[in-house]
């Protein structure tokens, strides 16, 4: 009987520890529910899979990046290309990008500052807008040999920069000349689908395609993976599909290795770990349910144990 007892008290203390840790689990989960729904509410009905290339592109080819770029872009959903590239900006007039100063790198010495490239698509669907000159457009996402590429400004630089001017600048190891066409309005953003960036001390630049002869640098490879890292929006019914379609093709391509994360979090665990955080939280709380009547029952068995001995010392 004492044996009998022993083993009862320590079931109680092992199912008391257990329903405390899932109890953690379960404040933990719901916590995660609580901003899945927020995701939720702001996706308003879309899925949003941010897409990043992780393998060295140097070694690759442009059309192995054009191949995954070309299906991202045309197999039904809404690709967004962007990608925070800093810019490497001989004037010191420019927002010094993480208070470095001055740095030296192999193609020379330069102030980093904020930069955005983006597709068209982005200022359309998120209606990012110039106060001043004019926005991106058509042919400004071409780039061929000696053309000066054109790009907005945030409007913190509105006292520094004016529409027209141009500045020389480091982007990905090569050197390039850029026009500033258009002030961006104050307090102009990108939406928090595709990436949340609040552009007033960014420069935003055209995520470009390169046409005529061009010798392919190292910069140009890192610029063609960096337009397939970005995000795709597809109808939240249309997961499944990027299961079947997308996510095979990320997995096996001639580019490299692609990571990928999903909003909202929920199709980002079914996704990335066939977890369905809501049938979790249900068998956590059956668990706990479970927990508590195994506690109740050992805890009465320890007690009949006690009123047994009781009665035999009796």
């Amino acid at each position: 009987m004492k044996r009998k007892r022993v083993l009862f008290i320590l079931a109680a203390v092992v199912m008391a520890v257990l329903a405390v840790a899932d109890v953690f689990f379960i404040l933990a989960i719901n916590n995660l529910i609580t901003y899945d729904k927020k995701e939720k509410d702001r996706n308003k009905g879309f899925h949003y899979i941010s897409i990043q290339h992780e393998s060295s592109p140097i070694k690759k080819e442009v059309e192995d990046f054009q191949e995954v770029y070309d299906f991202l872009a045309n197999s039904g959903g809404q690709y967004y290309e962007m990608y925070a590239q800093s810019l490497g900006v001989e004037d010191g007039s420019f927002f010094d990008y993480g208070g470095r100063g001055l740095m030296t790198v192999r193609s020379g010495q330069y102030i980093n500052v904020k930069a955005l490239q983006v597709s068209q698509n982005v200022l359309e669907d998120y209606h990012i807008e110039a106060a001043e000159g004019r926005s991106l457009a058509g042919e400004d996402f071409v780039y061929y040999p000696g053309k000066r590429i054109p790009v907005l400004i945030g409007s913190a630089y509105r006292d520094i920069c004016q529409v027209g001017g141009t500045f020389w600048a480091e982007y990905l190891f090569d050197w390039y000349e850029f026009e500033i066409i258009g002030i961006l309005k104050e307090g102009a953003a990108t939406d928090w689908g595709i990436g949340m960036y609040w552009l007033d001390e960014f420069i935003m630049m055209p995520s470009f395609s390169i046409t005529g002869k061009t010798e392919v640098t190292d910069g140009i490879r890192i610029h063609y993976a960096n337009k397939t890292s970005g995000v795709l929006k597809i109808p939240a019914e249309e997961q499944e599909r990027f299961e079947k379609d997308y996510r095979p093709m990320l997995k096996r391509n001639r580019a490299g290795e692609y990571s990928w994360s999903v909003s909202p979090i929920s199709a980002g665990y079914q996704s990335l770990m066939g977890v369905d955080i809501y049938l979790l939280r249900n068998l956590a709380y059956l668990l706990l349910a479970g927990l508590a009547v195994g506690e109740i029952m050992a805890v009465c068995q320890i007690k009949k144990t006690v009123i047994h001995r009781k009665v035999i010392l009796g």
